[in-house]
């Protein structure tokens, strides 16, 4: 397979600049012609240069998708039609993968393919969930109500994580500037320290003793350190993305960290909550729902209980039994659940749930900060104490014997 840059015009005199893979240049006509698009320059690529078509793919932000989600519900409820409202969205962003992207499905739908086999291209992207939602949506009749419901769950979830991130930039801060002032100290003051303390010929204390040495190996293999603490850092980043027995290793392990558990515990009730309610307010049924959450979850240890979930409305369970079995969800959700299968009004009760632990999750995240930030003082304020201690003690000792 060969690999093409191509520079073209598509029908709406947009100027497109996009890779090709295909296996002549007659392939790459015959693609451009489906896709309305008249060729201005075709360049096959050397062999060693194809790694660009991968490289320069159009890639889209959490953010860009659900703008294009909710603009294309906003054009569908005023009546525009699915394709020009897909246009109007490409006229009106200023974003080269938006336009790059929206090109290629507008030219889908007017192949006559539907949304969401376009969406399918895209799926990391917009999300299974999603693509997903708007089949059903093509299905009922409802695509704008489904794209919007979308949007918004998108949204949301999407506000989630960046409240559990904000609520580690202060800790990550405070620790790090510590872990500076320290090195800062061993390898700048305790030097100049020491060199007083050989002039001197004092009989040092084992703490002071201690801190020398440290200082010794701290300012020898200061690079070795850096360089171990980072290869120490990526490699735990490697294991935790390629390798699912340490990831579920380490889910366990932060489910029995106090704040660490209650953050996560609220986080993926809230998640599968509003995930549930969404999927069952436009159309699904809660066993396809389910199957859909255990698609997207990225905690392990949630995404078995989601599993043992369906396998326990296959064998005649109710939904709030196998949460009551799976000993991670609290009381209260149980209870809210089977109040909701009992009554019929089980989509209200997700609603209630889903919003109860989202504000449980913002509470958390304006909490840790200020919990850390006494702990992070108390800490540095002993380590600084523990090496004032060390280095002025002796000399406290000498100007005691004056």
């Amino acid at each position: 397979m060969r690999v093409y840059f191509v520079y073209s015009i598509s029908e709406m005199g947009i100027k497109i600049f996009d890779f090709i893979k295909a296996e002549d240049i007659t392939k790459v006509f015959e693609t451009l012609e489906k896709s309305n698009e008249i060729a201005i320059k075709v360049i096959e690529l050397p062999e060693k240069l194809s790694f660009l078509a991968s490289a320069f793919e159009p890639t889209l932000k959490q953010e860009e998708v659900i703008e294009i989600l909710d603009n294309l519900s906003i054009g569908l409820k005023h009546g525009v039609r699915l394709n020009e409202a897909i246009q109007d969205v490409i006229e009106d962003t200023t974003n080269p993968n938006v336009k790059k992207i929206l090109l290629k499905i507008d030219t889908q739908i007017n192949a006559g393919e539907t949304l969401s086999s376009a969406f399918t291209e895209y799926e990391k992207y917009f999300s299974q969930i999603v693509i997903n939602l708007v089949k059903i949506g093509e299905e009922t009749g409802g695509l704008d109500e489904v794209l919007e419901n979308s949007a918004n769950f998108l949204k949301k979830i999407a506000l989630l994580k960046q409240k559990i991130k904000k609520s580690m930039i202060y800790p990550s801060v405070a620790v790090g500037l510590m872990l500076v002032v320290i090195a800062a100290w061993m390898l700048l003051v305790v030097p100049q320290l020491v060199g007083f303390f050989k002039d001197m010929d004092m009989e040092l204390p084992p703490l002071t003793q201690f801190l020398i040495v440290s200082s010794d190996f701290i300012n020898e293999y200061i690079l070795h350190i850096i360089g171990v603490s980072i290869s120490f850092i990526i490699l735990i980043r490697l294991l935790y993305t390629q390798s699912k027995l340490f990831k579920l290793l380490m889910s366990k392990l932060f489910l029995r960290v106090p704040v660490a558990s209650v953050m996560i515990k609220s986080f993926n009730i809230a998640f599968i909550s509003e995930y549930l309610k969404v999927g069952i307010s436009s159309g699904l049924t809660l066993y396809e729902a389910l199957m859909l959450v255990n698609q997207s979850l990225s905690n392990p240890i949630y995404k078995s209980e989601m599993i043992k979930s369906v396998d326990g409305l296959k064998s005649g369970l109710s939904f709030s039994e196998t949460l009551r079995d799976a000993h991670l969800f609290t009381k209260f959700t149980v209870r809210m659940v089977k109040m909701g299968e009992t009554n019929g009004v089980l989509e209200r009760q997700l609603t209630i749930l889903s919003d109860s632990y989202y504000k449980q999750v913002d509470d958390l995240s304006n909490t840790i900060p200020k919990v850390i930030q006494p702990m992070v003082t108390l800490v540095a304020g002993g380590l600084m104490a523990v090496i004032m201690i060390g280095l002025m003690g002796p000399i406290y000792d000498l100007i005691s014997e004056m």
